[in-house]
């Protein structure tokens, strides 16, 4: 009964419930927008919280702030929508098979939207055997490693021990009005353990 009293209010009477008169009499003055703004942002929920009721009615300034962000990690998605589409395509037509680990896809299916996980690096989930074959024709779209400590060449013992002992590789590209970057994995974790291998997750992707 509560919470269909206080949606009423807050929603459809346009009336803040008991609680919210009593936070905002008591603690308003209290609030500090840089550090809820960061919490927001920290923890992902921008395109969660940028039309909350009670923000919106009480924090404007926060509101306000909430709506740039989340124009902004909207923008920021469809880039990345972009990317997880050309990347896919270009791995597909050269029979490499892999997996995109959360991003666009997992937005998707989740929220039925693509901006609510926001827009960061696209995860590419990859066979070991075919790392090395991965990167070349990565590199040849311009992508290079940027950190992790991999050597370049595929083919040193350098590149070979790397691979063993991490889980994935960080490559970006430079563009004109942009950056890309790929995590390109294979295996979702160094600790392995009770986690799928790659085999097993393309059966039962």
């Amino acid at each position: 009964d509560n919470l269909i009293r206080n949606e009423l209010n807050i929603n459809y009477f346009g009336r803040n419930s008991e609680e919210e008169v009593y936070f905002l009499e008591k603690n308003y003055s209290y609030i500090n927008i840089e550090i809820i703004l960061n919490l927001i942002q920290e923890n992902k929920c921008v395109p969660f919280l940028k039309d909350n009721s009670f923000i919106k009615n009480n924090i404007n300034n926060l509101h306000i702030r909430l709506k740039k962000k989340a124009e902004i990690e909207f923008l920021n998605s469809i880039k990345l929508s972009l990317l997880t589409s050309e990347i896919s395509t270009y791995l597909t037509s050269n029979r490499i098979k892999h997996l995109i680990l959360k991003g666009i896809p997992l937005s998707k299916k989740i929220y039925d939207e693509i901006a609510m996980r926001g827009g960061g690096d696209l995860d590419i989930f990859i066979d070991s055997k075919d790392i090395k074959r991965a990167l070349n024709l990565l590199y040849k779209e311009k992508f290079v490693i940027i950190k992790n400590s991999f050597p370049s060449k595929v083919n040193s013992n350098r590149f070979n021990y790397s691979k063993w002992v991490d889980n994935e590789i960080t490559l970006t590209r430079k563009r004109k009005n942009c950056i890309d970057y790929i995590d390109i994995h294979w295996r979702i974790n160094n600790n392995s353990a009770g986690l799928p291998s790659f085999s097993e997750a393309w059966k039962s992707k």
